[in-house]
């Protein structure tokens, strides 16, 4: 019965998070959200309906179009595994059913910033507004958190992002600014400040590994956006735990 709930939970999450990606791409390409079903990005036929299965569809065609035989973007498996992994996480935290909604959509909403900010660069305001709506609803359900710890939590990592973008021009983009702001209201001071540890690290040592790879040079921009809801995402979840077992280690 358990694992029954869990492939249904996983499954929901691949369907979201593979509508996320459709509609992150439609946007980028300034395309109408309602603009039919997806089509080969290569010789541009209409898929079927069992094309377009999240996960099974890829696997099964083995990442290639069945017509014209070009490779289908690895983006569209990661990120359909990626979404079924995040809603199934919501089963290992302990909240009501409108948390765990709650919590679900900001994760959306922050895949889909993620998502065009990989294609862009830029975090559109638009998007981010639908973000701090759902951060506002999932901040009620945090109600453990003082009115201090969220102030602190807007600006901490914001703040100091800020104030490097004034001291080296173009360090961080406006969006990611914004970003934590909003976050910060939700996680409030410590997540936070964990959230942008977590970014850190990884977007370092993602940038490592291209510089190693030479796909970019030091003068090349990322996208920091997926970074931060990773970061984000994992203080949402179980930032709590982490923090508690990082103090218990101190103790020792």
């Amino acid at each position: 019965m358990i694992f029954l709930v869990g492939l249904y939970v996983f499954l929901i999450g691949s369907c979201v998070a593979s509508f996320i990606n459709v509609v992150a791409l439609r946007f980028v390409k300034g395309q109408p959200l309602w603009n039919g079903r997806s089509c080969c990005d290569s010789c541009h036929r209409q898929l079927k309906w069992y094309e377009l299965i999240p996960i099974l569809s890829f696997l099964i065609q083995k990442g290639r179009c069945r017509r014209c035989n070009e490779k289908i973007g690895i983006r569209h498996f990661i990120v359909e595994v990626l979404g079924g992994i995040a809603s199934l996480s919501l089963l290992f935290v302990n909240v009501s059913l409108s948390h765990g909604i709650a919590l679900f959509l900001c994760m959306c909403f922050l895949l889909l910033l993620s998502l065009i900010d990989m294609d862009t660069l830029t975090i559109p305001d638009k998007i981010l507004f639908f973000l701090v709506l759902s951060c506002l609803w999932l901040g009620y359900y945090e109600a453990s958190l003082s009115l201090s710890s969220r102030f602190f939590g807007m600006i901490s990592v914001s703040g100091l992002m800020l104030a490097i973008n004034i001291l080296i021009k173009e360090s961080f983009g406006g969006g990611d600014i914004k970003l934590m702001l909003v976050c910060g209201f939700a996680l409030g001071l410590h997540r936070t400040l964990l959230a942008g540890f977590l970014a850190i690290m990884a977007a370092g040592c993602y940038a490592v590994f291209l510089l190693l790879k030479k796909k970019k040079t030091k003068n090349d921009y990322i996208a920091f956006g997926p970074f931060l809801s990773f970061g984000v995402v994992t203080g949402f979840l179980f930032g709590k735990q982490i923090i508690d077992m990082y103090i218990m280690l101190l103790m020792k």
